[in-house]
């Protein structure tokens, strides 16, 4: 069974490096819709911007669209911040203009610990496998590529142009762009890319991984991870890093029953036996950390190398 298609890591690579991007709940009031907004029109003399709302007819000075059928082009990156009931109409929608990838920003779905929810979230997952369209998240924070100064995230924060040989790819996207960005910039810690994964129910930690092992600037790949959807992939993907002398250096959460119950209610992943993690890890050559100071301490010149 092959893990990665060229077709999934083109997504994946529309996603990281979009030249247009459409933001699917723009919205001038704030909240998730506006700070998503507010982000990508940072880089709005690189990237075509396309706000889309029915209710405006321009937002921030950008042009406004009522759907994404009406877009003049068919974006590489749909940012979603919808209802969660509305999120599989925009995919399908989407999906017809012929976007390239997604990041569903919108929360409700398994974290809420509902059938219903659940079985939402899984067909929004089997929608984004079969059609090709892929996506993080949903209810993550988004992405940012740091390299090129792109950050589709509801994050207002930014390394402000510190750039470094670091992949962060985190579940929680509020880790990832609160205690993680926060480090980075008082410790001068550059990032290529930020990532953030929330409830993986299509793209996760291994398959954003393999895409940073063909990233000429990543030098290390950092994960914040709370469980494993796919055992598989994290080996395989650990294997090709050591080939290729790239660390991957982790947090794993779930060590206690606190932190696993933390894990299930974010992705509902597989948070298995600590000492099986610890095992697995020694073995395939993935260093885990305790904290997020360690996580960070890696530099180019491989502070964390490769176990003998």
């Amino acid at each position: 069974m092959e893990l990665w298609t060229e077709a999934q890591l083109r997504s994946i690579d529309r996603m990281l490096n979009p030249r247009s991007i459409a933001v699917v709940g723009a919205s001038p009031k704030g909240g998730y819709g506006g700070r998503l907004l507010t982000a990508v029109l940072r880089a709005k003399d690189r990237v075509r911007i396309y706000p889309v709302n029915p209710n405006y007819p321009d937002i921030m000075g950008a042009k406004c669209y009522p759907s994404v059928s009406e877009l003049p082009e068919a974006p590489d990156l749909v940012g979603i911040v919808v209802p969660y009931d509305k999120v599989l109409d925009v995919l399908q929608e989407s999906h017809r203009k012929g976007a390239g990838s997604a990041v569903v920003i919108s929360a409700g779905f398994a974290e809420r610990g509902l059938e219903a929810r659940l079985a939402l979230q899984q067909r929004i997952g089997a929608f984004a496998r079969e059609s090709g369209l892929r996506m993080a998240g949903p209810n993550c924070l988004g992405l940012a590529n740091v390299e090129d100064d792109i950050w589709p995230a509801a994050s207002p924060r930014t390394l402000g142009g510190l750039t470094g040989p670091i992949g962060l790819v985190c579940q929680s996207g509020a880790t990832a762009f609160g205690p993680f960005l926060l480090r980075a910039v008082d410790g001068g810690i550059g990032l290529s890319y930020i990532i953030s994964t929330g409830n993986e129910t299509d793209l996760e930690f291994a398959d954003f991984a393999r895409y940073l092992l063909d990233d000429p600037d990543t030098r290390v790949i950092a994960g914040f991870v709370e469980g494993f959807k796919d055992v598989r992939k994290v080996l395989a993907v650990a294997e090709l890093a050591a080939e290729r002398g790239k660390p991957i250096v982790l947090i794993k959460i779930g060590r206690s029953e606190s932190g696993a119950r933390a894990a299930r209610s974010h992705t509902a992943a597989l948070t298995g036996a600590d000492a099986l993690y610890d095992a697995l890890f020694s073995q395939y050559r993935i260093i885990r950390v305790q904290d997020h100071d360690d996580l960070l301490r890696t530099d180019a010149f491989g502070r964390y190398p490769l176990p003998a």
